[in-house]
């Protein structure tokens, strides 16, 4: 099974690259209050009565939380890498 994309680098790497790129047009925090106020609103559902629906929200938080999480970690490793000294 080729797991290459004609290229030496496999599939499942570039979608590294494509995450890292809409991360970029975001701003730095907008993921982490998104989660935030999702788990938020989940509360109020599920205090109100409305536990089906609390509960499909409440599964979008982990994925938020984690891409923000990631985004910090890309925008971190990019900053970290330019060296004015080499360019």
């Amino acid at each position: 099974m080729d797991l290459t994309n004609g290229s030496d680098v496999p599939e499942t790497a570039s979608s590294g690259g494509v995450i890292e790129r809409l991360a970029a047009h975001l701003p730095e925090d907008v993921l982490l209050w998104t989660g935030l106020g999702a788990a938020a609103a989940s509360l109020g559902l599920a205090i109100a009565g409305k536990s089906k629906m609390a509960l499909s929200l409440l599964g979008w938080v982990p994925a938020l939380l984690t891409f923000e999480m990631y985004a910090k970690v890309a925008r971190s490793a990019a900053a970290r890498s330019y060296r004015p000294d080499l360019h």
